[in-house]
This record gives C-alpha cells, structure tokens and sequence, in this order.
C-alpha cells in the first residue's frame, strides 16, 4: 500500500506500528476492565505490562494511573499500596514492537463525572475525521479547543499529542490541545498521537515532586557499581524510551538513579497535576496518516467506561461509546454519505441512562474504535487525601506555559 507522495505504507515499520497498536488495543480495553474501587494501582499497572508482553509487544513506557487532579506521569512504586477509590482514573499506555509505537488512553470515571469524562472522546474523534496530508496540526488543536470549551470545560493547553519515532515516543509533529497561530503541517506517512486533555480546573497543569519514571539522557562512564549496573539494563533494554524505578533489576534502584540523575544520565519525569480539587480527563488513539486521511492503529472498539452514576445512587452502570474507524479510511468527502448512528451517553440518572444520537464514518472492513474517555499516570503520595467525586466547576482556559511539560512520557509539550 502507497500513497500519493509515494510513502510505502506496507513498509516493515508501519506494520510494527500496526502490530504496536492492536495490541494495545486490546490491553486498554482488558485493562479498563480492572479497574474498581478497591483494586490496587500496582497490580492493575503490573497486570497490563505483563499482558503486553504475553501478547507479543513490550511496554514502551510505565503503565500510567492518573486520578483525579493528577494528568501524567504517574505510576505506581514497587512498594505503593494505593487503591482506587470514587475518583476519575486516565490510564495511558503504550506498546512497542521492536522499537515501534504506539500510544493510547482511555478514562475510567468511578467519580460520578460523565460528561468530564466523555468530552475528551469527543474532541479526539473530532480531530481524528480532519487528519489528512496537508492539514495543519494547528486546526487539530483549534478542533479540541473548541469541542472541549463547547461543553463548559477547559482543554489543559499545555499538554500536547505527538509524533512517535523509533525508540522515540516524542517526535515531531506536535499536536496542540488549542488553537495555535504556528504548526506543523501533516504529510502522508507520519505516525501521531492525538491526545486531547479536558479539566474542570484552571486549564493548566504544573509539576510535583513525586518522580517514578525516567529516561535515558545520555551515556557516560560511572564509578558507582549500583548505578552502573543499572545503567547498563537501560541502555541495553530501555534505549531512549521510559522506564519505571521498579523495573530496575539493582539492588536499592531509587539510589542508582539519584547518582545518574546527577551525572545528568538520566532524568526524571514528575508527575504533572492540575490544581488541587479539580478533575482531569484525557482521551488518545495512535494514527497513521494516508493519501486519503488515516488509519487508527490503537483501534479496537472504545467505551466511556462509566462505573458511577451522576447522582449518590448506588447503581453501578458501564456506559458505551463508540464510532467507527478502521484501516484504510474512507476520503473525508465520503464518509458524511456513509455514517451510520450510535449512541452515545448523555445523562446518566438514578434508574436510568439516556442516550443521545450521534453519527460516525463507517469504513472498510467495518472495524470500530473505541472513544476513549482518557488517562495519564495517576500516582499517589504518601500524604495523599481520600477521593470523591466532586461537582464540575468550568473555568475559562488560560495561557500556554512550556515548563511544566518539558519533558513528558506520554504527552508532549
């Protein structure tokens, strides 16, 4: 299969993307599944790294579990007994196959937020349908931006989807979460992950203290024996991608990456939180972009995984979404001739749950993706206070800030 500009999209490595993704595809929904109150973050996060590689992939980065405020970088530690409690969980993970990505989240609401949780799902598949060679990744963002405001709720703007690269989770196109007056352009054959951000906070998040996750910044000799055996597991099994404490085969890991932190050979990523009492969302497919639009890699069907009503009722119900997508898209002026209806969530209420309906394109082969109502890394400090649900409070969207994404294993800034 070749496009229009030549790109051979049968090549080796866009099947290892393709592989990468179902994959993933079928981790994320199995591992929605897990998630409850009660449950523990560590045997969730270990469960879905393992069923990774059972499948045929590797994790290419650390399960993330976010909860709550929390939007990234987060995952459990070796010795974390955290549990899920009422609260929003964004759990976002990623595959590679040799060295070949893919990326994906998905939101479990157990806070008794729907609509929080279902916005994001919204704004991906909206940008996903204008994802063609030549389109700016600039409009993708003013897509998000105004879905997301649409409903009363902030995107968190400086989070950011992005290409995917060999060995490389955070390559070039970066896809913003709102509109932009500079951006990159798409061309056939780059591999991107759109990720929209959605928040009933200030729009913004900021780094905290706790780090769980590193990366390789660059190799150098080490005297400490700890740090350099741990040194070398990164670099012959990580390369350049993130990594968790507790994959460290070392004894005391968390010693032997403070002295290569030190030594500037590894840095960390903290976690990245809105403002304390918020909630955060996040929704994430990977997608291979075409002569005629995209393909979604990640793209098993989707839920809104909704597991507590809007109301104090004590019903328990799991809500669906979807729309259709598959590989080899139809051409954008086709698909409004060939959408076929859904149901999407609207109102979930003590006895009973409404839906509204909605259209999605239908393509060839009929393969559906799941909409996600998405995640990043949700790890808990000691001090941590118990979660609840809270009302939605809507706050207008502030300004861009570079810092506190600089780095980024599952969002880029």
């Amino acid at each position: 299969m070749s496009d229009a500009d030549g790109v051979d999209l049968s090549a080796e490595k866009y099947e290892k993307h393709r592989e990468a993704g179902e994959i993933l595809g079928q981790v994320r929904e199995e591992t929605a599944e897990r998630v409850d109150v009660g449950e523990r973050h560590l045997d969730v996060a270990e469960w879905a790294e393992e069923r990774i590689r059972e499948l045929g992939g590797e994790p290419a980065f650390p399960v993330n579990i976010s909860t709550d405020e929390e939007a990234a970088h987060a995952t459990p530690s070796a010795d974390d007994d955290s549990t899920f409690g009422e609260e929003m969980v964004n759990l976002d993970i990623g595959v590679h196959v040799d060295g070949w990505l893919a990326d994906t989240a998905v939101t479990v609401d157990l806070s008794g937020n729907p609509d929080l949780a279902e916005v994001p799902e919204q704004a991906l598949e909206a940008a996903i349908e204008l994802v063609e060679p030549g389109v700016s990744t600039g409009r993708l963002g003013a897509r998000i931006e105004a879905i997301i405001e649409g409903t009363g709720y902030s995107p968190v703007v400086n989070l950011t989807g992005h290409g995917l690269g060999h060995w490389e989770q955070h390559v070039a196109p970066n896809v913003p979460n709102r509109a932009v007056d500079q951006s990159a352009t798409l061309e056939a054959g780059d591999v991107v992950a759109i990720e929209p951000f959605a928040t009933d906070g200030s729009g913004k998040v900021s780094e905290g203290r706790e780090e769980e996750i590193f990366a390789l910044e660059r190799e150098r000799s080490v005297r400490d024996r700890e740090a350099r055996q741990a040194l070398e597991q990164i670099s012959e099994t990580f390369r350049t991608l993130p990594f968790a404490t507790r994959w460290l085969d070392v004894d005391r890991p968390e010693m032997a990456l403070r002295r290569l932190a030190r030594q500037d050979v590894v840095h960390g990523y903290p976690v990245l939180r809105e403002r304390e009492g918020a909630l955060v969302s996040q929704a994430e497919h990977t997608v291979i972009v075409t002569a005629e639009g995209c393909e979604v890699t990640t793209g098993s069907p989707r839920k809104t995984w909704i597991k507590k009503a809007a109301s104090s009722s004590p019903l328990r119900s799991l809500v669906r979404s979807r729309y259709q997508c598959s590989p080899a898209p139809l051409p954008h002026r086709d698909r409004a001739a060939t959408a076929v209806p859904l149901a999407i969530p609207s109102v979930a209420t003590d006895r009973t749950i409404h839906y509204r309906t909605a259209t999605a394109p239908r393509t060839r082969g009929g393969g559906r993706v799941r909409t996600p109502a998405a995640s990043h890394r949700g790890l808990r400090s000691p001090s941590r206070r118990p979660l609840r649900g809270r009302p939605s409070s809507r706050v207008a969207p502030p300004g861009r800030s570079r810092s506190a994404t600089a780095r980024r294993p599952g969002c880029r800034s």
